[in-house]
C-alpha cells in the first residue's frame, strides 16, 4: 500500500485519530490538493458512518459521507431488543450479523465517524467492537464536520451491496463488561483496587435527574465519582479532550493504575468516556489506564435493581 499504508501504521497505537492522519492514509500524497483516493489504501479501510441518530442518521449519510463509507444504524441495528434495559448491550450474533452484512472482516482497519452533534454513536459502536476483540478499530476526531472543515472531499452515501464477510469467532464480551452485581460490591467497598465514572449530568448524579425510566431511583452509586461525558469534548464541538486537557479532567478524580468502569444513564454516554481513557491508555507507556470496563446497564440498571432485586 505504499506510503499510504506507513502512514496508517503511524497512527496504531490511537484509538482516537485526525481528520490529517485519514487522509494521509487514504489519500494518494503524489495528488496533492485533489485528494484523489489511492485505490489499494480504501480497499483495506473500512470507513464506517456510525452516527447517532438512527434513520435521519442515515437520510443525511445518503447526502454526504467520506468516499467508500458505509452506514451502521448503531441505535436500532446494534442493540438486543430483548433486553430489559435501554440500549441493552448487543448479543454476538447481533454484531455478527449487522458486521457481515457491511463486508467487516474482525482484522480491518475500521474508521467510525460521525455526523455533527453524533458522536455517542460512533463512540457506542467502539466500545461495542472493542469489546467483542477488534482490535484496530479508530474514531474519526470530529467527525464528518471537522473533515470537511479541513477540505477533505465526500461523496453521497450509498447502500453497501458488496459480498458479506464472515465472522466466526468473536471475543467473550464478559471481560469488556461488569455486571450489577460487580457495581453493588463496589458501592459496599469491596473493591479497592477498581473505580467508578459516571458520565451522567451533575445533576442526575446529585439525584435530580428528570429522565430516569420508570421505577427507577435517583441518586448515585456510592464511591463513584462524577465527569460528565460531554467534557470528555471540547465545548460545542465533536473533538475529543487530549493530552493535557484530558490529563486535567481527570486529575484528582481518577487513579490511572485502578480498573475503570464507566456508567450513565443507558450505556450510551459513558462511551464517550470509554473510548477517550481507552486512547489515552493505548498510548501510554507505564501501564496507566490499562483497564477500562463498561457497565452496560448504568444507572437504569442499578437504580432499578435496588427495587426489585432478581
Amino acid at each position: 500500500m505504499g506510503s499510504s499504508n506507513s502512514a496508517l501504521k503511524s497512527v496504531s497505537k490511537k484509538h482516537i485519530i485526525s481528520a490529517k492522519e485519514l487522509a494521509a492514509g487514504i489519500f494518494d500524497s503524489a495528488a496533492g490538493k485533489s485528494h484523489k483516493l489511492n485505490s489499494e489504501a480504501i480497499s483495506k479501510v473500512r470507513l464506517i458512518d456510525a452516527s447517532a441518530g438512527g434513520a435521519a442518521a442515515k437520510t443525511n449519510f445518503a447526502k454526504a459521507a467520506l468516499p467508500s463509507a458505509r452506514f451502521l444504524n448503531v441505535v436500532e441495528a446494534l442493540v438486543d431488543k430483548t433486553g430489559k434495559f435501554p440500549n441493552t448491550f448487543p448479543t454476538k450474533e447481533i454484531v455478527q450479523n449487522e458486521l457481515q452484512k457491511l463486508g467487516v472482516e474482525k482484522d480491518d482497519l475500521i474508521v467510525l465517524y460521525a455526523q455533527e452533534g453524533k458522536t455517542v454513536g460512533v463512540t457506542r459502536a467502539f466500545a461495542i467492537l472493542s469489546i467483542y476483540g477488534f482490535k484496530n478499530v479508530k474514531i474519526l476526531d470530529g467527525g464528518l464536520k471537522k473533515y470537511r472543515d479541513e477540505g477533505y472531499p465526500t461523496e453521497p452515501g450509498k447502500e453497501y451491496e458488496g459480498s458479506h464477510s464472515k465472522l466466526d469467532t468473536l471475543a467473550d464480551p464478559k471481560s469488556g463488561l461488569v455486571t450489577t452485581l460487580e457495581v453493588a460490591e463496589f458501592a459496599l467497598g469491596l473493591k479497592s483496587d477498581t473505580q467508578l465514572v459516571d458520565t451522567r449530568p451533575a445533576s442526575a448524579f446529585r439525584g435530580e435527574a428528570t429522565d430516569n425510566i420508570a421505577g427507577c431511583l435517583q441518586g448515585h452509586v456510592p464511591h463513584s465519582v462524577n465527569i460528565p461525558g460531554g467534557e470528555f469534548l471540547h465545548s460545542g464541538t465533536d473533538i475529543f479532550k487530549k493530552d493535557n486537557d484530558l490529563k486535567e479532567l481527570i486529575k484528582d478524580k481518577l487513579d490511572p493504575k485502578k480498573t475503570t468502569i464507566v456508567m450513565c444513564r443507558t450505556g450510551m454516554m459513558a462511551t464517550i468516556a470509554y473510548a477517550s481513557l481507552k486512547d489515552l491508555g493505548a498510548q501510554s507507556s507505564d501501564g496507566s489506564l490499562s483497564s477500562i470496563k463498561l457497565y452496560d446497564g448504568s444507572w437504569s440498571e442499578y437504580g432499578s435493581t435496588l427495587i426489585n432485586p432478581k
